[in-house]
């Protein structure tokens, strides 16, 4: 039984389980509600001309499936990525270089960006560079 992950973020991105003796029981077992936020898709639909977008599988501190965005401009220009959710505009994060962003599993099921403190529902995202 796996008793912890811990998962580092880039530029390393992987995860390491570790595993505890768990004792048995006589003890009648009790029903565990396994948490919605772990039934997202494990990418991000990539839509449109988008230049290439790296996706990187985690776990979050609330042991909720991620799934962390790398976008690059190979010159260090401006790189921008939209967030659509059904194709709809959401929402946009930007930048210079290299530009990372974390689509998190919602305890309801779906997937959601934090951009400005705000978390914004997405399911789909395009990068452009310039």
């Amino acid at each position: 039984m796996v008793d912890s992950v811990n998962c580092s973020y880039p530029p390393r991105n992987y995860c390491n389980a570790s595993t505890a003796a768990v004792p048995t029981t006589t003890s009648t077992p009790h029903a565990v509600q396994t948490p919605n936020c772990n039934s997202c898709s494990r990418n991000v639909t990539v839509v449109g001309n988008s230049a290439p977008i790296a996706q990187f599988q985690g776990v979050n501190q609330w042991n909720c499936s991620d799934v962390v965005l790398r976008c690059s401009n190979p010159t260090g220009g401006r790189v921008t990525l939209y967030f659509l959710l059904n194709g709809k505009g959401a929402t946009y994060a930007n930048g210079n270089g290299t530009l990372y962003e974390t689509i998190n599993c919602s305890t309801e099921g779906y997937q959601w960006v934090n951009i400005n403190g705000t978390g914004v529902p997405v399911n789909q995202v395009s990068c452009a560079t310039s």
